[in-house]
Order: structure tokens, then sequence, then C-alpha cells
């Protein structure tokens, strides 16, 4: 067997061959981009790091300096240079300050902190459980949109070269404590979640946003000590199939394709949520995005789920569908969470239906943990901007007025498996760029690019065979081979990997191939 030096000569040798000729005894790159962006409470402090861009993959621990003074708040660096501090002003607003980024050797690269002070009033609305008037008319709501910072990340590229990206909002402890984990937040029906604000600022829009159950109770993942990352639909959205004309049939598309996948994990990447667990937590429609993308995840959680449904003459998809293998409980290899309200009238999403879904799940042989919901209100007469729907959110479907009990429940499952980690480091898995010619295949080492922390081994599997433009991707070993589509000339083609190691830990990246590059 190879010695450890020699083995890790090789790894060295390999990364390099993908990432550049930078290694941690040659050349030195500079750092090629740097920002920090932040949601904060008013009068609170926090410590945080900057993503940073770097050639030198191996380089991740960078220096920081303040270039500017904050406009209204203060900010400093910790003492080892590591970490920038700030101190929130006490009102509400948008704040800013100029740094700069340092690897090792001094090389730097300049960047901005972007700051969202939100104050008392603002979270008190994040956090309320909401309430209906005596006559049924909405009276209150929880909204997490004014406690979160608004960001926007392109995520890939379709088949004619058009950039798709991904509006999105994301929610830190109120407290200004270090997050445990991440969870990403996958709303239902069609996935237009209406995430909007200012992209200068981050400043999200307070006056429209979805009300989905999962959304708009972001805050409240995050005051339970998460990093909440709330996803809208890819802008352009997901095309409709030949024969339809309905976006709810292409979204059910979407939610099962490696697309999906890519898009959250270039979301992901763009926060740098360093070596953080990632949960997968979708309701409604949202229970397909997590059950099918469940083995890019620490684990998943799936509440009201849609576990039937023959709308467009039996286009639109469903949890269980026997046609749809990455729908099915056997596809699940992740500890998974399933949500239901007792009173959930919802067609689509009977309790019967979440019962069956569970017991399934064990069956398979998954690690299944159930609650039901009871109680909360309802909205029954149109009025403040809504209409009765016993599918929508604003009932039992979607938990109202029980918001905080409900996220309580979620979030104490969250933190079993957060615990179940242990003190496991979990594994790395860095995004890479390849090329090919067309109708050429390429051989990607997956063990080039994914390393286990605590030296214990990974091991290796593909989501899916399929890639985003319909090319193929076969793991053998630690290896993959991928093949371009057929007649494909020019392009970026997409696939994920995912390393898993022998105490739970996950991670999950994006290869991107240019195809006739």
């Amino acid at each position: 067997m190879p010695s450890q030096p020699l083995l890790a000569t090789a790894l060295l040798l390999a990364l390099g061959a993908l990432h550049g000729p930078a290694c941690a005894g040659g050349a030195n790159d500079a750092p090629t981009f740097t920002e920090a962006r932040r949601a904060i409470h008013a009068g609170s402090s926090i410590a945080f790091t900057p993503v940073v861009q770097d050639p030198d993959w191996w380089d991740r621990h960078h220096h920081f300096e303040l270039l500017s003074a904050p406009v209204s708040g203060s900010a400093s660096v910790t003492a080892d240079g590591r970490q920038l501090l700030y101190a929130a002003p006490a009102t509400r607003g948008a704040d800013s300050f100029a740094y700069r980024a340092k690897d090792h050797r001094g090389l730097g690269v300049d960047g901005v902190a972007r700051l969202v002070v939100y104050d008392d009033a603002m979270l008190a609305t994040c956090r309320q459980d909401s309430t209906v008037t005596p006559a049924g008319v909405l009276a209150t709501r929880t909204k997490s949109n004014g406690c979160a910072f608004y960001g926007q990340t392109t995520t890939r590229t379709v088949a004619n070269g058009t950039p798709v990206t991904m509006d999105y909002f994301v929610n830190w402890p109120s407290s200004g404590a270090a997050p445990k984990a991440v969870v990403v937040l996958l709303g239902g029906g069609d996935f237009n979640m209406a995430i909007r604000g200012d992209l200068a600022s981050g400043i999200g829009d307070i006056t429209g946003g979805a009300n989905n159950f999962v959304v708009r109770t972001a805050q409240l993942f995050a005051d339970a000590g998460y990093l909440a990352v709330a996803l809208d639909r890819p802008e352009p959205g997901p095309l409709v199939p030949p024969g339809s004309s309905d976006a709810v049939t292409a979204t059910d598309l979407y939610r099962v394709s490696v697309d999906h996948s890519v898009d959250i994990l270039a979301v992901l990447k763009s926060l740098d949520p360093r070596g953080l667990p990632v949960f997968l937590v979708g309701t409604s429609r949202g229970s397909m995005s997590v059950i099918a993308q469940n083995r890019i995840a620490t684990g998943i959680s799936t509440s009201s789920s849609v576990t039937r449904d023959a709308g467009d003459q039996g286009r639109h998809l469903y949890v269980g569908r026997p046609d749809t293998p990455k729908l099915l409980p056997p596809f699940v290899q992740r500890p998974t969470h399933v949500l239901w309200h007792a009173q959930d009238a919802c067609f689509g999403s009977w309790p019967t239906g979440s019962r069956a879904l569970y017991d399934s799940l064990v069956a398979a042989g998954v690690d299944a943990t159930f609650h039901i919901a009871t109680g909360g209100v309802q909205v029954t007469a149109p009025g403040n901007g809504s209409t009765p729907d016993v599918c929508g959110p604003l009932s039992a479907h979607g938990y109202l007025g029980i918001e905080n009990d409900t996220i309580g429940q979620l979030t104490a499952w969250l933190d079993t498996r957060v615990a179940a980690l242990g003190n496991n480091r979990l594994p790395r898995a860095a995004f890479a760029d390849v090329a090919t010619p067309a109708d050429t295949p390429k051989r990607i080492h997956l063990s080039a690019l994914a390393h286990d922390r605590d030296g214990l081994g990974l091991a290796f599997e593909l989501p899916g065979s399929a890639t985003s433009l319909g090319g193929q991707a076969v793991l053998n070993g630690r290896t993959v081979t991928y093949t371009p589509p057929a007649g494909v000339t020019s392009g970026t083609d997409y696939f994920v990997y995912v390393a898993t190691d022998r105490r739970g830990g996950v991670a999950a990246a994006v290869v991107s191939v240019k195809i006739g590059g």
C-alpha cells in the first residue's frame, strides 16, 4: 500500500491538473473575488468570514484588513485577522464597508461587506404566529422577508447559452450565533416564491413574497440555530414539455432533474457555508424536490407531501409515482422527517398519504421519523390579499397559526441529526470545470476533487446518470466517464457528484463540462 506522503503527493498533482498550476509549494496566484453578505439584528454584534475565491485551492485561510468604515455601524478585524467584526446600529437599514482579503503570501483582492439591519418590530413580524379575524380574514402572518438578506446567483447556462439565475433569501440566527447547519427551504406549487429585493443593498421586498409555509417561517429556522436559505424558481423558468402549457408540470419535471441540484449547490457555493451540514426542507410540491434531491443532503424533511395528482392529463408528478424512480421511497438514502397536519383537507396531500409515505420509507430501510400537527387557524373568507384555499399555505395545509410550534418540532428533529454527526468533520467536495471535444468521452477522477478531513476514506455516488443537456455520467469506483449528448457541438453541460464518509457526512458539488472546448 502506498505511504501517506505518496498518497498526499498524488492528490496534490491530481488537484493541480484540475485546478491549475498552483500548488502548495509552487506559484502563488492572488485571490480573485471576495464579498460578505449578512442580515443582522439592530444593536447586536457578529463575527463573520467573507467569501473568498482563490485559484490556489489549498489556500483557504485568508487574512482581512479594513479599507473603510461602515456608514452607520462599526467594524474591526479579529486579533488573528481571519474574521471581520461588525456592530450594528440601533436602527434598521442597509450598511456597508470595504475590506481587503489577503492570502498567506500577501496577495489580495478588495471587497465590500453589505449588511441588512432589522429592528425589533421587524423581528417580531418574522417570529409571530399568523392570525385570522373572527370572520376568517387574514389578520397577521409570519413573514421572514424583513429579517433576510436578498441575493441572486447565476447557477448555469441552458443549451442556447442563456444564463440561469436564482433569487433567494438568507436568514441568520438573530442572536448573532454561528449557525450549526444549513437548511434549504423549497416551496410548492409552480415554485414561484416571489422572492425579490434590491441587489445593491441586499434588502428584501417586505411587501411581496409568497405565503408559502417554509419560506415565511425562515427566521424561525434561523433562530433555532440554522442558516436558512429560501429559494425561488430559476429564471428563465423550466420549459413545459411537448403537449402541455402547465407551469406546474414544467416545475415538477425540474424538481426531479439534475438542473435542480445544480441550482441548489451553486447557490450554496456562493454563500460558502464552510463545512456545515446541509438539509433540504420542502413542503407540498416541494416534497418532490427533497425526495428527488435527497442524496446531496445530510437529511431531508418533507411536509404536506403531495402523494397523488392526476392534473394536466396525468402529467403532474407526485411522491410515490411508480414511473418516476427518483420519487419512490427506495431512492431515499438519507434520514427523513415526514410532517403532516391532521386536518389537511387538500386532495393531493391527505394525512393518509403522508402516513403511507412514512410507512413506505421505513419499509425501504430509511431512517424515518414523523410528526403530526394539529390546531391552527384558516382563512375562510377573501380579504387582505388572500382567498380561501385548502391546498394553499393559509390553511392547515400550510400550518397557519401554529408556525412556531410546528417549526419547533421540525428543528428538534434537525437538532438530533446534527448531534448524530458528533465531532465528524464533513467531507469537502470541490466544483470543477473540464472540457472535451464533441462526441468525445471525458474521464473525471473524483478522488482528486474531494477528500475526507478525518482521513477515514470516502464513497462516491452520482444522484443520476443523466446530465443537464442530456449526456451521460457513469461512475466506476472513483472515476466518472462523461459522454456528451449526441449531436451537441458546443455549450456547457453539468452533472453532480456526492461524497460520503463513514459517519454520515455528506458533501456534493457540480462538474461543468465545456463541450467543444
